[in-house]
């Protein structure tokens, strides 16, 4: 129960709105009665289900040389923490969905999403770039 009270947290607080937690509200619970209108699963399930193949384990960062001389650049990836992953995972669905979360949370739990292609892509930049990984004490 804690769980979901922290997943709905999380969904709230990315689609609030100047604060006005009642238009947030509707979106949410007009959502909720398409998905039980739709499916005979639990909604519950489905949601988490979509939120865990949406978010990202590894991200890249791109680390500035201070050097004047030379400009460059390193790239690398390394590992999210629980936190940011399921944050992550909630703002790539609503940012890539318009009108219908319903049918973006249906395509992510079944992993047929376009979001689900472009997170493997990512990782396969992330595996080119492993050789930087070391090199974190900047952190």
């Amino acid at each position: 129960m804690k769980k979901e009270l922290q997943l709905k947290n999380k969904i709230h607080n990315y689609l609030m709105i100047n604060g006005n937690k009642h238009t947030c509200e509707k979106k949410i619970v007009k959502n909720n009665k398409l998905f039980q209108k739709i499916n005979f699963k639990n909604h519950l399930e489905i949601l988490k289900l979509a939120i865990i193949n949406s978010s990202p384990v590894i991200k890249m960062r791109i680390i500035k040389n201070k050097n004047k001389k030379r400009k460059t650049s390193r790239e690398f990836p390394y590992v999210l923490n629980k936190k940011n992953r399921i944050f992550l995972g909630v703002k790539s669905i609503f940012r890539t969905s318009s009108q219908n979360l319903y049918e973006e949370f249906l395509l992510n739990a079944k992993r047929k999403s376009n979001l689900v292609k472009e997170k493997e892509a990512s990782y396969k930049q992330a595996l080119s770039k492993k050789k930087y990984i070391f090199f974190r004490w900047f952190l």
